[in-house]
């Protein structure tokens, strides 16, 4: 099973601005999201980002497995949404004979969290032409470097740019 964390950014790697807002992000970015989405056996996000794209997400995807890690005990999910608690639980919910790849979808302190764990296998970033002043990283300031090897660049989609990393694991 490959944890595949996905991010679309600025170039200062912002997910968002402060307030959640993704306005520097491009329609491309949605695209190449929901081509790995189509990849994968299902998905794993945090809280708030699941109360911002669920809806989306399942207007593609109904039958989409979508993991939310919280420790919101209260928190109502739709069916095919599954409250985790954490990042090892959400794994395994999602974990089973011939599965392939699961998709890490943020935000930055469930990355985190996941980066801390050490199941992060690839990173897969879209990054868009803007440095961001003020917002959110894909990643919090708590979590460990993660060592990567490039597999591959993307330009065919000027001006975002695709780059996908191996996570390389000692």
């Amino acid at each position: 099973m490959t944890v595949t964390l996905w991010m679309a950014v600025s170039l200062n790697g912002m997910s968002a601005r402060e307030d959640q807002s993704e306005d520097f992000l491009s329609k491309t970015d949605w695209e190449m999201f929901l081509e790995l989405v189509r990849a994968c056996e299902g998905v794993i996000w945090g809280r708030v980002t699941h109360q911002l794209f669920e809806q989306s997400v399942r207007s593609h995807f109904a039958e989409l497995p979508i993991i939310v890690v919280t420790q919101n005990s209260t928190l109502s999910t739709k069916p095919g949404s599954i409250r985790a608690s954490s990042p090892q639980e959400a794994v395994a919910l999602l974990t089973r004979p011939g599965s392939n790849r699961i998709l890490l979808a943020g935000g930055s302190q469930l990355n985190a969290a996941f980066a801390r764990e050490g199941l992060i296998d690839e990173v897969i970033l879209a990054i868009e032409p803007v440095v961001v002043a003020k917002g959110i990283p894909m990643v919090a300031p708590n979590a460990p470097d993660l060592r990567l090897s490039l597999v591959g660049v993307e330009d065919s989609r000027s001006p975002t740019l695709r780059l996908h990393y191996r996570v390389l694991k000692s």
